[in-house]
């Protein structure tokens, strides 16, 4: 019996790779998504899975990683980041523009491109990373919280103050849990996400629907 497929980008380091590595351990056949690709063929090599280049700001970098990928189970939106930490007088709005269009314009380009598979494989699951800045900003944060502030708003998912969020968004039609968990290590963050993923955890349902 083949193995689920799941997507991570932004899998060459941190959440993004313990991700991957948990999802791998979990019985899934792990797609690992990213810019460094040294990074990646290490990381794929170490889990079994395939390294493929995928930058989230390029259109077409996206089409190509999709049609790598035409079967997909489980997508992990990891990619994303932070650029400075200036206050409005001093921020840059190029730097600014990055962060939006990483976080945000990613988010929505590779979900675009991979929901046709998602919803084909009957189960379908978009995981979407986000941050406590997404709902509490910080003294120099008016950059990068703008841009997490709108990738909360593509995931649509509640806030509870003091919590890191993901989204599960379900592909059939079905329920689907809504999910907080406190501030904890990459390696605990993605074993909660692999819960997620396989339904072993649901601490809330709404009737949302994809």
């Amino acid at each position: 019996m083949a193995r689920p497929i799941a997507v991570v980008t932004g899998a060459s380091s941190g959440i993004g790779r313990a991700s991957a590595r948990r999802l791998a351990s979990d019985g899934f056949d792990v797609v690992v998504a990213a810019r460094r690709m040294d990074r990646l063929e290490a990381l794929a090599e170490e889990i079994g899975g395939r390294a493929v280049r995928l930058d989230v700001t390029d259109a077409r970098s996206v089409e190509e990683f999709a049609e790598s990928a035409p079967v997909c189970r489980v997508l992990v939106n990891n990619a994303g980041g932070s650029l400075g930490v200036d206050r409005i007088a001093d921020l840059d709005p190029e730097a600014c523009l990055r962060m939006y269009e990483t976080n945000v314009l990613g988010t929505i380009r590779v979900t675009q491109k991979l929901l046709p598979a998602l919803m084909a494989s009957g189960d379908g699951r978009i995981i979407v990373m986000t941050s406590l800045t997404g709902y509490q900003t910080y003294p120099g944060a008016a950059g990068y919280a703008s841009a997490k502030y709108g990738q909360v708003a593509v995931a649509d998912i509640g806030p509870r103050p003091g919590h890191r969020y993901y989204s599960r968004r379900s592909c059939d039609n079905r329920p689907e849990p809504r999910a907080a968990f406190a501030q904890f290590s990459d390696g605990v963050i993605a074993e909660r996400l692999v819960l997620l993923a396989t339904r072993l955890l649901v601490w809330r349902s709404t009737t949302r629907r994809v």
